[in-house]
């Protein structure tokens, strides 16, 4: 068994140790998007460019450390505190998934770990939404690429759950 080791300044004993957690910047962001049918609201956590943030997701998606889930979960339970009027009537919370051969690549949904960690009150559901292609890794691509590599990926599977709801993905 190796030791566990910082994914950022690489120090023993924990995969992201405090003196680096506390170094994140918190940075929470919301935009929003209306239509006739549908709003939708995009909260964000943290800058994704931050060096040590892009390592800590990294070590949790790539190098199959599930446990950095534990230290990704505070910041997003902070930001969605305050926006709190956002979440105060959700219904259900899906987590995005991932394919079959990345989950059994990966061992486990980092979308869904999170979930289970900040929306702890709420139905978390991980069987309304499937991933139905194969897609490439998003690391890299442009924002029109990444919108492109996604398109027509994901399918309903359950419209009831859904139908009329206040949907966190």
């Amino acid at each position: 068994v190796m030791p566990k080791r910082c994914a950022h300044c690489k120090s023993f004993g924990a995969y992201f140790c405090n003196d680096c957690f506390k170094k994140i910047t918190i940075k929470p962001e919301k935009r929003s998007y209306f239509s006739a049918k549908r709003r939708l609201h995009i909260i964000s956590c943290v800058e994704f460019q931050e060096k040590i943030v892009k390592e800590m997701i990294h070590a949790f998606k790539y190098d199959g450390i599930e446990e950095i889930g534990v230290y990704i979960a505070p910041i997003m339970r902070e930001v969605i505190s305050r926006f709190q009027n956002l979440f105060q009537n959700t219904d259900i919370v899906i987590p995005v998934p991932i394919h079959k051969r990345k989950y059994f690549e990966r061992g486990y949904n980092q979308s869904e770990i999170i979930a289970k960690q900040c929306f702890k009150k709420w139905l978390v559901r991980n069987d309304v939404l499937i991933r139905k292609h194969y897609t490439a890794s998003q690391t890299g691509l442009t924002k029109e690429q990444r919108t492109k590599n996604i398109t027509g990926a994901f399918k309903v599977v359950k419209h009831n759950a859904v139908f009329q709801k206040r949907v966190v993905l």
